[in-house]
């Protein structure tokens, strides 16, 4: 009921805009408003879309979080912090060139007065080579960020993991 008092007319305008039910407050609404054309964005597929980046940092941070009950040394604190610095650089970059991909690609698509399907083939071909090229990275990132901890590290992991879910039940 309370929630009623907070509604403005700039929430109102949004909510006109969409029937999103997750857009219904003034900060949550202007925020998706003003960054998304279409409100179509809470869907389950986009969240998910770069669940490997999210596990890599997931990891990485489960991994300095626990640094001193694992017993990682300064080499391997170093190895974990660099990596994660150049995977998160490395994503920058090829999302930024996946989105000039998509950006000539409509260009050339929409604002052409002759269409050229085989210089948008090359264009769309080049999109998805980039996309590859980033999950291949975060796939490798992931596989190196594994191998940084020593068997008996893992094994410190493995008997933190099992108590925490021992501590839930």
């Amino acid at each position: 009921l309370l929630a009623f008092l907070f509604v403005t007319p700039a929430t109102a305008e949004a909510k006109n805009e969409s029937d999103c039910n997750k857009c219904l407050y003034k900060k949550h609404a202007m925020k998706m408003y003003k960054k998304h054309d279409k409100h179509d964005k809470h869907d389950k597929k986009d969240k998910d879309k770069d669940s490997l980046k999210d596990k890599i940092f997931h990891k990485a941070h489960f991994y300095l979080e626990h640094k001193k009950d694992f017993g990682f040394s300064d080499e391997q604190i170093k190895q974990i912090n660099d990596l994660k610095l150049t995977t998160k650089k490395s994503v920058i970059m090829k999302k930024a060139e996946i989105e000039v991909a998509a950006l000539e690609i409509k260009s050339n698509l929409y604002y052409a007065d002759n269409i050229d399907t085989s210089k948008i083939n090359g264009l769309i071909d080049k999109k998805y080579d980039l996309k590859k090229e980033k999950t291949k990275t975060l796939v490798d990132a992931y596989a190196t960020l594994k191998g940084i901890p020593t068997d008996n590290q893992k094994e410190k992991m493995k008997e933190l993991k099992k108590k925490k879910q021992d501590d839930k039940w």
